[in-house]
């Protein structure tokens, strides 16, 4: 029987990428897809939180621009089962999902007042 080469794992060429990026360049790459995308730009503030340590001013401004990146993900969404009258199970599940992330949100954070008046703007 003939055995079988181990195959290396082929790097990934964006990891090899990142790596040769410096710190500008990657913070300028950052913005761009966070500006973009309500999503990510959420992901990007709760990541950072988790691995970059903040004051607690930061935290909470942190914190209320991950919830208004919420609404705005959630959003387009709303209005999509508003308009149409509802939606597909998955938009409808999507929708929920999002809803009870943002109550969470809402009832187990300090988030500045600012911040929740300026999701209670968009809300109304």
């Amino acid at each position: 029987m003939v055995s079988k080469k181990k195959r290396a794992k082929r790097e990934d060429p964006l990891d090899q990428l990142i790596k040769s990026a410096d710190p500008v360049t990657l913070g300028t790459l950052i913005k761009i897809l966070a500006g973009e995308n309500p999503e990510i730009r959420r992901e990007c503030f709760e990541f950072l939180k988790e691995h970059v340590p903040l004051t607690p001013a930061e935290d909470g401004v942190s914190m209320g621009e991950s919830t208004i990146a919420l609404w705005m993900e959630l959003e387009p969404d709303l209005w999509e089962l508003n308009e149409y009258g509802g939606g597909d199970y998955g938009l409808v599940d999507h929708v929920g999902d999002l809803l009870y992330e943002l109550c969470e949100k809402l009832q187990k954070n300090k988030i500045p007042a600012g911040y929740r008046e300026e999701l209670l703007d968009k809300v109304l």
